[in-house]
């Protein structure tokens, strides 16, 4: 409220000032109307929020210094919360202005502005949109002025790890290891929803005491199979997983009538990440543009095992190095000056 009545003072104070000082002369963009327009066109809003904006007026407010250097102070026509701190955030990293004079002298002043986001339109003979983005391709980070980025999309973890088993488990498997597969899912929260696979071998230090005399295979692989739910919390993931377990003791060939001997049971689980960042792309596009991250993520967990055999309860702890990559999408970004456009 008090920033309307701001601009409403300033706006009745310029108007009083041009009526009785006949020397005024308002501020201007450099490269004009169409330069400054631009700053917002090419905000990347997600199609959601292309949709709120298509041909609705908006009204923006700048504060012009006696130096030129403009900034958004206000916008009206739009209440959806991240349309306007994007179109703020935009606001604030403006082409430089010609300043309003008095009486030939540079002075601090308001300019306004009104524009209205166009819809795709289709022609007769092809799709045509009124602007395109000519710097579609792939960027360093490096390449940017500005650049801001939404909360994560979808990342994938693939990699490996040492384990061990604790417990009555612990008195009959060895040190092993194995491999893990991870595919998540972040909301608005940061917390993230998904699904996790892990596979591990280890070693027999006796055979378990079971009513079958064939041979029990010397590296007893074990698989973890479910749910994932977690939370980013400052640098680490911490999430929780829920898995159906299968422990293969006695494996036959294929092709045979001989029968499995196979444990089952239930696992939950408790796994710190922590991600150290690698690597980045953007991947810019007429929408939608996308920022890819790679991380090496270092993780730590623990397991405890429900088997339906007793012999095999217990739980599996590991220590793991695996690959994580991840996309987020692009809310609004500034191109370094000279960066060059990509095919």
């Amino acid at each position: 409220m008090i920033r309307i009545f701001f601009i409403a003072f300033c706006l009745l104070a310029a108007t009083t000032q041009a009526q009785t000082d006949t020397t005024y002369t308002p501020p201007e963009p450099i490269g004009g109307i169409e330069r400054l327009a631009l700053v917002f066109y090419t905000i990347e809003f997600t199609p959601d929020q292309r949709q709120l904006l298509i041909d609705r007026p908006l009204e923006f407010f700048f504060y012009v210094s006696d130096e030129g250097q403009a900034r958004l102070e206000s916008t009206n026509g739009i209440r959806n919360p991240a349309i306007i701190d994007s179109l703020m955030s935009a606001g604030q990293d403006l082409p430089p202005f010609t300043p309003a004079t008095r009486g030939g002298v540079p002075a601090q002043s308001l300019y306004m502005m009104e524009l209205t986001f166009p819809n795709y339109v289709m022609s007769t003979n092809f799709f045509s949109v009124p602007y395109i983005n000519q710097n579609v391709g792939k960027y360093r980070l490096s390449e940017f002025d500005t650049l801001s980025t939404d909360r994560p999309n979808l990342q994938f973890v693939f990699g490996g790890f040492v384990n061990g088993f604790t417990g009555t488990a612990g008195d009959f498997l060895s040190t092993g290891g194995g491999f893990k597969l991870d595919m998540i899912f972040f909301n608005s929260n940061l917390m993230y929803f998904g699904l996790n696979m892990t596979f591990s071998g280890n070693q027999r230090r006796r055979d378990y005491r079971i009513d079958d005399d064939r041979s029990q295979g010397e590296s007893q692989p074990t698989l973890f199979l479910g749910g994932t739910a977690g939370k980013k919390l400052g640098d680490f993931l911490i999430q929780l997983d829920a898995d159906m377990v299968v422990q293969n003791v006695v494996v036959v060939e294929p092709n045979t009538d001989e029968e499995p001997v196979q444990f089952w049971g239930f696992s939950p689980g408790l796994v710190v990440n922590y991600p150290i960042g690698i690597g980045s792309k953007v991947q810019v596009n007429h929408y939608n543009s996308q920022q890819f991250n790679h991380y090496l993520n270092l993780h730590a967990g623990y397991r405890q095992l429900f088997m339906g055999v007793a012999q095999a309860n217990g739980g599996m702890w590991e220590l793991g190095l695996s690959w994580r990559f991840g996309s987020s999408n692009v809310l609004h970004f500034k191109l370094r000056e000279g960066a060059d456009k990509k095919d």
